[in-house]
């Protein structure tokens, strides 16, 4: 299920299929959506749209347990972001690199993305981060046992 702010109103829930971008947007300016938190877990996504990036007041992102591939690069502009869960996904080092602009983000989950054997250097060293999981991805930096230390060693492990 999707919670999401729907048409009439009541905050309920939708389901993937129900929701379109172009519907979610239909009359409004995107720019004054004002949803704090969307949750888009086991839907079998692919990517995310990259009008995702218009959500300003975005505080709370899920998109665990899905099939996401990459990122979108509008994803840079949720300034407001500051819990990320992307864990079980298929997500690279590579896919990553855009996180590092959302200079808000405090807790990262990237558990159970089977691809990832990296987490960027600029995401390692975000000052904003209070927290990184990666458990149960094939990870090899910064080694599972760094993370496990926490953010200030991690941050110290990626300076040298």
């Amino acid at each position: 299920m999707v919670e999401c702010p729907n048409p009439n109103g009541d905050g309920g829930y939708c389901t993937q299929s129900q929701l379109q971008w172009h519907q979610f947007f239909a009359g409004r300016n995107q720019q004054d959506v004002e949803a704090e938190r969307l949750r888009l877990y086991s839907n079998n996504l692919e990517t995310l749209p990259e009008e995702i990036g218009d959500l300003q007041y975005l505080e709370r992102l899920t998109v665990y347990g899905n099939n996401l591939q990459e990122l979108p690069r509008k994803l840079r502009y949720l300034k407001s972001l500051t819990i990320f869960r992307l864990g079980g996904n298929c997500l690279s080092e590579r896919d990553l690199e855009v996180i590092r602009h959302l200079t808000s983000l405090q807790k990262l989950y990237l558990r159970e993305n089977q691809y990832l054997q990296k987490i960027p250097r600029a995401v390692c060293q975000m000052r904003t981060l209070t927290v990184i999981n990666a458990d149960d991805c094939p990870l090899e930096y910064p080694p599972p046992s760094i993370l496990e230390e926490g953010i200030d060693s991690v941050r110290q492990y990626t300076r040298s």
